[in-house]
This record gives C-alpha cells, sequence and structure tokens, in this order.
C-alpha cells in the first residue's frame, strides 16, 4: 500500500499511532483481566478466592441464602459501630496481640494483625445453615481442634487460616498418617496451627512438645505457634477472676473455646462467631437435640445435654455455659458479633460490670454452705474419736 507524503498530516500519524498501540495493546489486557482468560497464576486460585474478585459477590449470595441470610444482614445492620471496613471497639485492658504466640521451630512472633475473623463453632447446629459462604468472605478463618472442612463446606466454609488445638487434642490430631497429611501437608486443607496450654503445665516435658518436635519439623510449610507463658498467665487470671473462684479451690479448667476467643481478640479487629450458643439457650430450649460436633465423632452427643452436665458439677470439669455467659460481657466491651444463633437479644443488660451468677456458680455457692454446715459436725466427730474411752 502506497501513502502519499502530501496527506499524511499531523493528525493523520497521531491516528494512525494510536491505532498501533490500541492493536498492541488489547491482547495484553485481554490475557491479564481477571475473568476473561485467566493467566498461569489465577489458574491456582481457590474457588474463594475467584469468588472475592467480584465486590458485589457477597451481598449476592446472601440474597440467595434466603430469609437466614435476610436476618444476617439485618442483625449486622443494627451496630451502628459496624463500617464497611473495620469494626470499630476498644482493646481488652491486657491485650497481648500476635506478639504473645511464638513459633516452636525458632520462637518468631506472630506477625498477622486480621482485620476480621470468623470464629467458628464446631457445634453441630451449623449444619444447614448455609454459613460456608459468610464465613470464607472473613479475612481470617479460625477454627478449633480437629473440626474438618471436607464435606461440610456449604456450612462451614473452606478456608482455615488458624486452627486453636488445646496442647491434650495435639498429639491425637497427628496420630495417624492421614490426619498428619491433612492438617500439615496438603496445601487445601492445611493450616498454620496455635497450640493453647494450661499456664503452669510444664510444656518441655508435655507429650505435645514431644509430638511438634517431630512432625513440626517435619512439615515445615506450617507455621505452629505455642502461645506464650505471658499469654497463658493472662487466659487464666481473667478466667478465675471472671468466676470469682481461686484455682485451688476447685478442679475445673478453660475450654479451648476460651483461648480460641482469647487467640482473636488479640488478633483480629472485627470478630463473627458461628454456632456458638448463648448461656439461657438450653434453658430455652429443653428439647433441643442438636449434636455437640457437626462432624461424625461426636454425632450422637447432644450439645446442650453436655454442657448442662458438665455445668452442674460443682467442682470440676468444664463450664462451657459460664464461659458463655462471659463472652456477652466481652460482646458488649469488644463489639464480638454472633450468628447462627444470633445474640442480639440476649445481650440487652449485659456490659462490662456485669456480674455472671450462672447454674454453676449457684452449684458451688450450694456446695459451699453445706461445706460450711458439716464442718461443726466433722469436728465434733473428730474430737470424739480424739477422746480416749474410759
Amino acid at each position: 500500500m502506497a501513502f502519499n507524503n502530501s496527506t499524511l498530516t499531523p493528525e493523520s500519524l497521531i491516528k494512525i499511532l494510536a491505532i498501533y498501540i490500541t492493536c498492541c495493546a488489547l491482547p495484553v489486557l485481554f490475557y491479564f483481566t481477571p475473568g476473561i482468560v485467566p493467566s498461569q497464576n489465577q489458574t491456582s486460585l481457590t474457588p474463594t478466592a475467584i469468588r472475592s474478585l467480584n465486590p458485589a459477590a457477597k451481598s449476592q449470595r446472601r440474597m440467595r441464602h434466603g430469609s437466614q441470610a435476610a436476618n444476617r444482614i439485618s442483625n449486622r445492620s443494627r451496630d451502628s459501630s459496624i463500617s464497611e471496613g473495620r469494626l470499630l471497639r476498644t482493646r481488652p485492658d491486657n491485650w497481648i496481640g500476635p506478639k504473645g504466640y511464638v513459633t516452636f521451630k525458632d520462637k518468631r512472633p506472630l506477625s498477622k494483625q486480621c482485620q476480621s475473623c470468623a470464629l467458628v463453632n464446631s457445634a453441630g447446629r451449623l449444619l444447614g445453615q448455609g454459613a460456608g459462604e459468610d464465613i470464607d468472605d472473613a479475612d481470617c478463618v479460625i477454627r478449633m481442634n480437629s473440626a474438618p472442612t471436607e464435606g461440610y463446606q456449604h456450612d462451614v466454609g473452606t478456608r482455615t487460616s488458624f486452627r486453636v488445638i488445646g496442647h491434650r487434642n495435639f498429639p491425637l490430631l497427628l496420630s495417624t498418617m492421614r490426619k498428619r497429611r491433612w492438617y500439615l501437608g496438603d496445601p487445601a486443607t492445611r493450616s498454620d496451627l496455635v497450640v493453647v496450654w494450661h499456664y503452669g503445665v510444664r510444656w518441655k516435658y508435655n507429650p505435645a512438645e514431644r509430638w511438634c518436635r517431630v512432625f513440626c519439623v517435619m512439615y515445615h510449610q506450617v507455621n505452629v505457634y505455642l502461645s506464650s507463658e505471658q499469654v497463658m498467665k493472662r487466659n487464666e487470671q481473667m478466667f478465675y477472676k471472671e468466676l470469682n473462684i481461686s484455682k485451688s479451690e476447685v478442679k475445673v479448667w478453660m475450654s479451648t473455646g476460651w483461648g480460641a476467643m482469647l487467640f482473636a481478640l488479640d488478633v483480629c479487629d472485627q470478630i463473627d462467631v458461628y454456632g456458638m450458643i448463648y448461656e439461657d439457650f438450653c434453658r430455652e430450649h429443653p428439647n433441643d437435640t442438636a449434636p455437640y460436633h457437626y462432624y461424625h465423632d461426636d454425632a450422637k452427643k447432644a450439645e446442650c445435654g453436655y454442657y448442662n452436665r458438665s455445668e452442674g458439677a460443682a467442682r470440676h470439669g468444664h463450664k462451657f455455659l459460664t464461659e458463655k455467659a462471659v463472652f456477652a460481657k466481652w460482646a458488649a466491651a469488644y463489639g464480638i458479633r454472633f450468628h447462627l444463633p444470633y445474640w442480639d437479644d440476649q445481650l440487652k443488660g449485659y456490659g462490662a460490670d456485669t456480674v455472671v451468677d450462672t447454674l454453676f456458680k449457684r452449684r458451688y455457692r450450694e456446695y459451699e454452705r453445706n461445706k460450711r454446715r458439716q464442718e461443726p459436725r466433722a469436728a465434733q466427730a473428730k474430737a470424739q474419736n480424739a477422746t480416749p474411752s474410759a
């Protein structure tokens, strides 16, 4: 094709140059734009990551979820302190932060601060609720002990950022090759682990330490964080302070859920809890038979039945419902939100100064009264036994 130099004006040259640049740039833009032709890196994105590319996807999914989703949205919007990006709340006075958790291998402190966290309880009442995608939308997802995702993605989500494990459960978590592959090896299912333990336990001689010495090094892709002595002392002090009893008086201990909630307070700006019942739930629902766990190992154990039995023991065991009453206090102070069931109505009247008075506290007071009544009789009987017979 021949050009007449006399017809090539500066304006024509600019148009030709623009057409040339457009023709060269379009294939490049077409290749790298998400959702058109995936690049090599984009093909490895998980379904959750791909969904997050669409900012409108979250609200669209909630509309599809029906009335449960509509209730979730309305409950969340009631809190005037909630902004789109960050929940404004105060920090606990004894907040330690991520630095209170250090890696087993090199004692490197946790550096991640999560903008939003989904703390997923392992309760069976999550089944059939379809909360999985809402859970996956959080910046970080926290699970407890061996709670799986495979087969339950629709209700509990697919992602796990941190798995909080009680030190007694840690060896069980790694007891078989299949479990080690699942929790430590497979990129699709592994996550960072956070091991919480009881203050005063000699970690160096604990079975969990021996297991970690082997497998935490073998599966180096996973960070295993240990709660520091400072964290565990804080956790225990808060526990017995809320119970208003001393450690020497009873043989009760913190649950993994207690450690997980305090971990969330240390690393999350915003906390949404899924599947955790409030203190009076079982009393209000006497016929509730939802299983303790959503997965198979505890499918026949009813959550309310187990909680009531544990709560009724005056001097030993976990105090799950008492912990829930404390969480209600913290919800008012720190902006924690609870879903499935929702706690909105139950939180009315709760505040940082609320005195917790649960079934356990009442049983313990009754035990103390009986003990005081029996003391004179015991002393009299002892004196009679000590008196020599004539």
